[in-house]
């Protein structure tokens, strides 16, 4: 018994082991979208320095490394064979997938080359099952560098495209810009229809360095593990439901209150 006991201590003792056994723990889906175009094989800025693509990679690691155990990832990137051929899912959304992700980073496939079909490549996840999870928050992280080149109509294409994931059933769509060449009234309609934009102006996630790329992926993935009043330990630290603000609402006759969230329901306006 006494080695039943010590075991069972060194078990809970060890990082994630809690979590990965909490039966409440529904942490989100996020599948990376990654920009491969040729554009992001130059420097983020000037002549010299590391490319787009590598910043992009290294900062993707880092993510992988300290939200693995929290958000389950999935990569795609676009072009993948062609110049304008639809992004492709390289490694589908699921549990411990950093290594497999980084693999095809590393991959002599994921060089940067082509162009830039941004719409194309989000229409088509539109049927990805991995992003389509009911009993997850489901959410794509779309990275680029640039304008759709591969569309007939660069201003409105892509929005579309996002609003269509969106109709689709995901959760949601962050969009970062990742240099000088993007669009920023594009990329902003795109957040918007993404229904989680940036506070502020513009509504996307504009980085211009590598250390403006990590603060804007740690942004996104802290909103994306926020807790919801849904019963279920969404940032997976072991606790459920907790530290959710009571939401402001109107009561008979037009009296104040707030709705409160309790066994992961909102309450009436109280």
């Amino acid at each position: 018994m006494a080695r039943f006991i010590l075991g069972a201590l060194i078990l809970l003792a060890l990082p994630g082991a809690a979590l990965a056994a909490d039966p409440n723990c529904e942490g989100p889906n996020m599948l990376i979208l990654m920009d491969k175009s040729g554009s992001m094989g130059d420097p983020i800025s000037g002549w010299s320095g590391d490319s787009k693509f590598l910043i992009a990679k290294n900062a993707t690691q880092s993510i992988l490394n300290t939200y693995g155990g929290k958000i389950r990832f999935g990569l795609a990137m676009f072009p993948w064979t062609g110049s304008c051929s639809i992004g492709s899912v390289r490694v589908p959304v699921g549990d411990n997938t950093a290594s497999q992700i980084m693999t095809v980073f590393n991959s002599s496939q994921a060089q940067a080359n082509g162009s830039t079909p941004m719409a194309d490549s989000l229409n088509q996840l539109a049927g990805e099952a991995t992003i389509h999870d009911p009993a997850r928050r489901d959410f794509i992280l779309f990275i680029t560098d640039g304008m759709d080149t591969c569309t007939n109509d660069a201003n409105n294409d892509p929005p579309n495209a996002v609003a269509n994931v969106v109709s689709s059933g995901v959760d949601g769509v962050f969009v970062v810009g990742f240099g000088g060449g993007v669009d920023a009234n594009v990329l902003s309609n795109m957040a918007n229809n993404g229904g989680y934009p940036r506070a502020g102006n513009p509504s996307y996630y504009q980085a211009d360095n590598a250390a403006d790329l990590s603060n804007a992926l740690n942004a996104i993935i802290n909103i994306a593990t926020a807790e919801i009043c849904d019963g279920k330990d969404n940032d997976c630290d072991g606790d459920i439901d907790e530290g959710i603000a009571p939401q402001a609402c109107s009561g008979l006759c037009g009296a104040k209150g707030n709705k409160l969230c309790k066994s992961g329901a909102w309450t009436s306006c109280m």
